[in-house]
């Protein structure tokens, strides 16, 4: 080691030791006092190195203890730190005072980190290669005092009290409380589709339900998709969403069938008229299929049949066309050959269904003819040149089965009265063929009161041809009503409207 500065006369001591020649023997008095000097040297390094590789153990083991326990020292701060101080001599109490039988498994996790600090004096071995040296004050350090300082971990147990936060769990059973199933049961009153089917017509009772619901009386006036009707002793008479109408007798659901309305046809009679609706509509029953994509017809269901009766328009039954005023039935073996419609008292009664109505509070939506007629207080009035009352229809009026004309009118100093109405003109060939002309004509009566004329526009002849009269789908485009009289004659119309009715 080169602890002591270089002196000159090192060599000699050297040679004197080895009793090299040339060594003066005076020299061997220095050489052992060097020699001594230098052991004192080296053991008090060494001395000084193994109390600091100690201290530094001692302190690593400290850190790594408190490092892994740091969950139990957090709460102390609050409570306990200020005995965390004065608890080292009362760790062996701890140890003695039995803790609480629910808490013993956390106690039991924390003696796990003390075998870990015990292999932190491995470096102490490294010193023992030096016996020689009798360092009671390294046993006095060495002794694990420090050690024991590990044990404090151990009274940081008695913040176990919170492991009342375990109690924590109790509240889990809420997440139990998955009233999924009231939610199933609050879905029940939205059974109803959100779509409105129809609305009842009159007052005639009956029963309604949705899915399983048991049967109560109707009291709305709406009804929804997926309802099931069941009559009273009157048939009920139904107002469609699409401007068609229905009536029933018997049991009957009222349903969708992607954009077509469904009904299925439980017992008993059905009646549904689309006519000019552009809505179709299918009727299900006894395992057979009846459509109308713009149409009239009754539906039987008897004993393992369903019987259909074309009104109007374009009626099938299982895909096979049913003519007008006939009837058809469906069963096991297909459906059979079409006979003859003799009526049936059901039909009787079906409340008119409304297709075109002028009050004339404001113009018509097709215009008046403007020519020199007025509107006041609801009222179309005529007192002049060209002496007629005239509006065009929009949209244009497609002439249906059962159509009836009805208007209310005055007349003052009005000898005679001719109705016109215009048909639309079809174009062939690039020309518009000439439209036809249906008119009717009468004589005035009654002068100065109100009074309504109905008339079947079915039975209004052609002008040019008195056998030719409008059929269904022949399309209207004007009201035009003439009149002749007096100096002071004048027309008055209250109101104007076409409406259908089932015989």
């Amino acid at each position: 080691m080169s602890e002591l500065p270089y002196d000159p006369i090192d060599e000699l001591l050297h040679r004197a030791h080895n009793d090299a020649h040339g060594a003066p023997p005076s020299f061997k008095g220095r050489l052992r006092a060097r020699m001594a000097a230098e052991t004192t040297v080296r053991k008090q390094t060494r001395l000084m190195f193994i109390k600091l590789g100690v201290g530094i153990a001692a302190l690593l083991v400290l850190g790594v203890a408190i490092g892994m326990n740091t969950h139990l020292f957090l709460p102390e701060p609050e409570q306990t730190q200020p005995q965390a101080r004065t608890n080292e001599p009362a760790t062996p109490a701890t140890s003695n005072t039995p803790a609480p039988e629910n808490n013993q498994p956390a106690i039991d996790e924390q003696p796990a980190p003390e075998p870990e600090p015990e292999p932190a004096p491995e470096p102490k071995p490294e010193p023992k290669p030096t016996p020689e040296t009798q360092p009671n004050d390294q046993i006095e350090e060495k002794p694990t005092p420090e050690t024991p300082e590990q044990p404090q971990p151990k009274p940081e147990p008695q913040p176990i009290e919170p492991d009342d936060v375990v109690e924590e769990p109790a509240p889990k059973p809420a997440p139990e409380v998955e009233p999924s199933k009231p939610e199933s049961t609050e879905v029940k009153p939205e059974s109803p589709g959100a779509v409105v089917l129809a609305t009842r017509l009159g007052d005639a009772k009956f029963e309604v339900r949705y899915g399983q619901q048991d049967w109560e009386d109707f009291t709305d006036q709406e009804l929804r998709e997926g309802v099931s009707l069941k009559a009273g002793r009157d048939a009920v008479d139904l107002q469609l969403n699409g401007g068609g109408r229905a009536r029933f007798n018997g049991e009957v659901v009222l349903t969708t069938e992607g954009s077509l309305t469904c009904f299925i046809l439980a017992d008993d009679s059905l009646y549904v008229d689309n006519l000019n609706t552009g809505e179709g509509v299918l009727v299900l029953g006894k395992g057979h299929t009846a459509a109308m994509g713009d149409g009239a017809g009754v539906f039987y269901a008897t004993h393992l049949a369903l019987e259909v009766v074309c009104l109007g328009g374009n009626v099938t039954l299982d895909d096979e066309n049913v003519m007008p005023g006939f009837s058809g039935r469906a069963d096991k073996r297909g459906v059979g050959d079409a006979k003859p419609f003799q009526g049936d008292r059901f039909l009787k009664g079906i409340p008119e269904r409304s297709l075109i109505r002028e009050d004339f509070d404001a113009p018509p939506a097709g215009g008046m003819y403007q020519d020199g007629e007025r509107l006041e207080n609801g009222v179309a009035i005529m007192d002049q040149e060209p002496r007629y009352l005239a509006f065009n229809f929009e949209p244009e009026a497609a002439v249906l089965p059962g159509m009836v004309l009805r208007f209310r009118y005055r007349t003052t100093d009005i000898t005679k009265l001719e109705l016109e109405l215009f048909e639309t003109g079809e174009i062939k060939l690039l020309k518009r063929t000439q439209p036809r002309l249906f008119k009717h004509i009468w004589m005035a009566d009654k002068t100065g009161e109100w009074q309504t004329l109905e008339l079947r526009v079915e039975e209004i002849a052609n002008r040019d041809d008195q056998e030719n009269f409008p059929t269904h789908g022949d399309l209207l485009r004007n009201f035009k009503l003439h009149y002749q009289g007096g100096e002071k004659a004048k027309l008055e119309i209250d109101w104007v409207e076409f409406v259908r009715t089932q015989d």
